[in-house]
């Protein structure tokens, strides 16, 4: 049976004008990979809580066994997809590719090793974290299964649908609707991962790369394995 997996990508308003260009080269590259492969978006809106269950809940009931998230300011190689999509296969759990964040002072993710190195790129691979933002994540279809119990249907674009996506409070802050998807992950008992061999490029005034980040490590640069091509 071939095992089907959802493009997931919530446009909004702005979108770099070639993220859907690698959206859609991904689509190509899990085809060629062998996965059933499907298209999934809500354009010109910001309520990313909206949209991204809207959208899960779409393509949960499309039968997607893994739902690769791809933002509107992210580009990167379609083998990188294919590359997250058999981490979270091979988990069957979410698995975020590390990017920068605007302004290249941190990644993504918060690493639960506080106190391991971290290999990133060639020899970089799956590592646990304790949250991740979007970015470019693939999820499998259990870790919604699971989060299912923790919500109550509400209506959402004209039909009752789980809210997987909503902001909540986390230690004195609110982080946004996907660090709490993946910190309500980790109350429900479940691991995120991280790959650090994936190459992403995160688009807003500049394009921002993990390698930008890794530079201001300065002193602390031995904390941190790195290995560039």
């Amino acid at each position: 049976m071939t095992i089907k997996v959802a493009i997931c990508a919530p446009l909004r308003v702005h979108v770099h004008f070639e993220a859907a260009f690698c959206a859609m080269r991904a689509c190509t590259a899990l085809r060629d990979a062998g996965f059933e492969q499907c298209y999934f978006y809500v354009p010109g809106t910001a309520l990313l809580e909206h949209v991204r269950s809207k959208i899960a809940c779409d393509a949960l009931d499309w039968g997607a066994e893994v739902l690769l998230w791809v933002d509107d300011d992210i580009t990167f190689d379609p083998h990188e997809a294919v590359k997250l999509v058999r981490g979270a296969l091979l988990t069957q759990s979410m698995v975020a590719g590390v990017c920068a964040l605007r302004g290249a002072s941190r990644v993504n993710v918060s690493f639960t090793e506080k106190s391991s190195k971290v290999r990133f790129f060639d020899g970089g691979g799956l590592n646990k974290v304790d949250n991740a933002g979007c970015g470019m994540t693939a999820i499998h279809r259990s870790v919604f299964e699971r989060l299912r119990e923790e919500w109550e249907p509400v209506v959402i674009y004209d039909k009752v649908r789980v809210p997987y996506y909503r902001t909540l409070f986390w230690d004195g802050a609110w982080p946004g609707e996907d660090y709490s998807f993946s910190r309500l992950m980790t109350h429900c008992g479940l691991q995120p991962y991280a790959d650090t061999s994936i190459h992403v490029t995160h688009h807003g005034s500049y394009g921002f790369r993990v390698e930008d980040v890794l530079k201001g490590f300065g002193a602390n640069l031995s904390t941190v394995e790195v290995d560039t091509d």
